[in-house]
């Protein structure tokens, strides 16, 4: 700050423009937040649980234990989900809350045993909807492979 002649303090030119430079570095960085499409939530939810499908499989392989992830509450749209050895508490970072106003729904329950393979049998499908866009999280039981398919 400068005192100008009358002896009121004033702010420099270099002041006004660092602190417009701020203001719009922040405004670069949060506006486009604020505008994301519908369609980025429902892939970044789908992309989510299908890395935390592949964690249990892992876990299962690796720990020759089975291996439970649980989405909640019974019959969807689901709201939260967790991983754990079945018998045990839940894994660290779990449970884990979906995105609100992503539609989660699919099979309550989906177990990976020590081979790999997923329960129930045949393909499990989640589905996550969103401002008209959708994705699918599919677990194929045979062999526990996890894909992602949309949007």
């Amino acid at each position: 700050m400068e005192r100008d002649r009358g002896g009121e303090q004033a702010l420099s030119f270099v002041e006004v423009l660092v602190a417009a430079l701020l203001l719009g570095i922040l405004l670069v960085v949060t506006v486009p937040q604020l505008f994301a499409p519908a369609e980025l939530d429902v892939d970044l939810v789908a992309r989510q649980v299908a890395a935390d499908l592949r964690l249990a499989h892992r876990l299962a392989l690796s720990g020759r234990a089975n291996y439970l992830v649980t989405f909640n509450p019974a019959g969807g749209p689901f709201t939260s989900y967790s991983v754990a050895r079945v018998g045990g508490s839940a894994e660290a970072d779990f449970p884990k809350t979906l995105a609100a106003g992503v539609s989660v729904t699919g099979t309550d329950q989906v177990t990976f045993n020590p081979s790999g393979a997923a329960a129930p049998s045949g393909t499990i499908t989640f589905s996550f909807a969103a401002g008209g866009k959708t994705a699918k999280v599919e677990v194929v039981a045979a062999t526990g492979l996890v894909r992602t398919i949309g949007p």
